[in-house]
C-alpha cells in the first residue's frame, strides 16, 4: 500500500459536509468541546506546556471517552504524548506508549492512574484488547523546530501551540515524510487492528499548501479502509480561531488561510 500520488485539494472555506462527502464517510456531531486547554489542566508537567503536542485536547479527549467507552472500559493510545487525550478523560483502564522517552516519562506523571510505556506504535501491545483505541498521529505541519528564522522565532516565542517539538528518537515517525511517513502508518493501523476489540477513533487534521486543503485526512482514511477498517463517521471539531501558530502566521498576512476543522475519525474493524 503507498499514499496516493495526488490527494485531494479543498477549496478554504469548506463545511464540514463537502469533506464527509468527499470521503465518502457520515458526518457524525460537531464535537462542542473548547479549543483550548487551561493551565489546570496541565500542573506537574509543565515541561510539556510549551514543547510537545497534545495542549489543546484534553476537552475534546474527554468528550470522546465518555461518548464512546463505559466507565471500567479498557482503553489504549499508541501515540500518548505527554497524554493530553486523558487529562479530563474518566479513570477507564487505560494503557499508552509512546517512543520518545521524555514525553513518555511526563505522560506517566500528567497520568498516574495509567500504564504508560516506552514503546514504537508500530509494534507495540497493550496486555489487553481494548474497547477504545483512541490516539493523535503526528501532523506533519508541526515538526519543523528552529530550521528557518521563522520557525526559531516561533519556536522562542514559546507560546502555546507555536511550536511543536517532538523529539529526535532515530524510531519517531513524526519527522518522516511522503511514502516513508505513510507507509510508518500503515504499519500503525496493521498493528492497531490486532487489538482494537471496539472502536477505534483518531485525531487528524489536514494542511495548507497554496491556499488550500491537502487531503491528508483522507489519506487516512484510504489507509484505516485498506488494512481492515469500516469508518463509522467523522466528528468535526470547530476551532473557533487558528492556534497560535497559525495566528502568527495570520498576524503577518490577514489573507493568511489557517485550518479551522479537526477531525475525529471513529472507525472499527470490518465483519466479512
Amino acid at each position: 500500500m503507498t499514499a496516493r500520488s495526488q490527494l485531494l485539494l479543498f477549496p478554504q472555506p469548506s463545511s464540514p459536509a463537502e469533506f464527509a462527502r468527499a470521503w465518502c464517510a457520515p458526518l457524525l456531531e460537531e464535537i462542542p468541546a473548547p479549543g483550548h486547554a487551561t493551565s489546570a489542566d496541565w500542573a506537574g508537567v509543565q515541561e510539556a506546556a510549551k514543547r510537545w503536542p497534545g495542549r489543546n485536547l484534553p476537552p475534546a479527549g474527554a468528550y470522546i471517552v465518555n461518548r464512546y467507552a463505559a466507565l471500567d472500559a479498557v482503553c489504549a493510545d499508541p501515540m500518548i504524548g505527554v497524554g493530553g487525550l486523558w487529562l479530563r478523560a474518566p479513570r477507564v483502564q487505560l494503557f499508552g506508549c509512546e517512543v520518545e522517552p521524555a514525553g513518555a516519562k511526563l505522560a506517566s506523571r500528567a497520568l498516574s492512574w495509567a500504564d504508560v510505556q516506552r514503546a514504537d506504535a508500530r509494534t507495540w501491545t497493550p496486555p489487553r484488547f481494548a474497547d477504545l483505541v483512541h490516539f493523535s498521529p503526528p501532523f506533519a505541519q508541526n515538526h519543523a523546530a528552529g530550521k528557518n528564522d521563522h520557525q526559531r522565532e516561533l519556536r522562542d516565542a514559546k507560546r502555546l501551540h507555536a511550536m511543536q517539538q517532538f523529539g529526535d528518537h532515530p524510531d519517531n515517525i513524526g519527522p518522516l515524510r511522503g511514502p516513508a511517513f505513510w507507509g510508518a502508518m500503515e504499519r500503525v493501523y496493521e498493528r492497531v487492528h490486532t487489538y482494537a476489540a471496539g472502536v477505534v477513533v483518531i485525531v487528524l487534521r489536514n494542511r495548507i499548501r497554496g491556499g488550500l486543503e491537502v487531503d491528508e485526512v483522507g489519506e487516512h482514511l484510504q489507509l484505516l479502509r485498506a488494512t481492515g477498517f469500516q469508518v463509522v463517521g467523522v466528528h468535526p471539531r470547530d476551532l473557533v480561531r487558528p492556534t497560535a501558530y497559525q495566528a502568527m502566521k495570520v498576524a503577518r498576512d490577514p489573507r493568511t488561510p489557517w485550518i479551522r476543522w479537526e477531525w475525529f475519525v471513529v472507525a472499527r474493524r470490518a465483519t466479512c
